[in-house]
This record gives C-alpha cells, structure tokens and sequence, in this order.
C-alpha cells in the first residue's frame, strides 16, 4: 500500500515537473549593444540595460499612474541656420553660422503600460522646455483574452459498432486541464474524470 502511494506521489511530481518546464515564461534578455549612426543623420541608440532611470522619468510615470517599461534619453545640441548677406571685407568677422550658444538639451522619455494595458509615452526636459509632443500608435495592441473552459459533445463507438452519446466539461488550471464526462454505458449513464497536461 504504501508503495502505491509512493509511486502515485512521484508520478504526481513528475507530472507537475512536467508542466512547470513546458509553461515556463519565456524571457528575452536584452543585452548592451552600441549606437549606430545611420546615413539619414538618424541614430539606433545605444542599449544600456544597467544605466539608470532619470529621476525626473521616474517621477513622472508616477504621477501618470502608469509602470514603467522603457526609459530613453537623448541629448540634442540646438543649431541656429541664419540667413546673413555679408560683406565680402566682413566674412573673416561675421558670426559663423549653425551655430547657437545655447547649452544642450536632453529629453528623457518613458513607456509606460497603463492600468488599461494600453501604453503611454511621458517626456521630460533638462535645459529646455517641452513645447509639443505626440505618441503615434502604429499597431494595434495584441491582447489574447484567456479562456479556462470548454464543454461539448462526445460520440464513441463500442466492439458492435453501436454509436454511444455523450457530454463533457473541462476547466484549465494553470498548466493542468482537468474534466469530467457523462455517457452512455450499459443500463445507463457513466462518468469518466480525466486529468491532464496542457502544452
């Protein structure tokens, strides 16, 4: 007796095992990479996963109420393009153009995941002060709605070929799937319980 219920009590373990290893979340670590200057003048940032999250970021996505997911900071450098008719005795002394002399400027901005599920973008300035700003969604948010149960009819068929009816219930919990059915049997009605493990 006790052997049986050794054995019940591993196969139980491994089954669980087994489940646990196939619903395992599945992570992607997004390691450092270095920026890339592209030929538009544009520039795929830098990927720093240790370096800190602006404080002033931070206080933002609490004020908005929203998680955190992604903090990006950029620093600019304001240029100035003026349109001068200058003197040809002049040119050596007339201000140089492009520039400015301004300090830089450094945007930091958050993706945030609101209460909703739907994102958000927050920004912030140092140096500056932000007079516009717009969060272009271009995909529609993916979101599966989890569905537990499930309940059908059943047909079998016994050694004379004769067609047995029947109806069943089933109810996913966690990685397990769990169920019961009610057929047709011999003078009557039978129940069959089932256990099993989804993948």
């Amino acid at each position: 007796m006790n052997r049986s219920i050794l054995t019940h009590a591993l196969a139980a373990l491994a089954g669980f095992l087994l489940a646990y290893w196939i619903h395992k979340p599945v992570s992607i670590r997004e390691t450092p990479a270095p920026a890339i200057a592209l030929p538009s003048g544009g520039l795929v940032l830098e990927r720093a996963p240790q370096a800190p999250v602006p404080e002033p970021v931070k206080v933002a996505a609490k004020e908005a109420k929203g998680k955190l997911e992604r903090s990006v900071s950029v620093t600019v450098r304001p240029t100035v393009k003026e349109s001068l008719t200058v003197e040809p005795s002049l040119k050596e002394t007339a201000p140089a153009l492009n520039t400015c002399a301004c300090e830089d400027v450094t945007v930091d901005l958050g993706l945030l995941r609101m209460p909703d599920q739907t994102r958000r973008v927050v920004a912030t300035a140092r140096g500056g002060e932000i007079l516009s700003a717009i969060d272009i969604p271009l995909e529609p948010l993916s979101m599966k709605r989890e569905l537990r149960w499930a309940a059908g009819a059943s047909v079998s068929f016994d050694e004379t070929g004769r067609r047995r009816y029947g109806a069943f219930l089933d109810r996913d919990l966690g990685p397990f799937r769990l169920g019961v059915e009610l057929g047709q049997r011999d003078g009557g009605l039978g129940a069959t319980v089932r256990a099993g493990i989804r993948f």
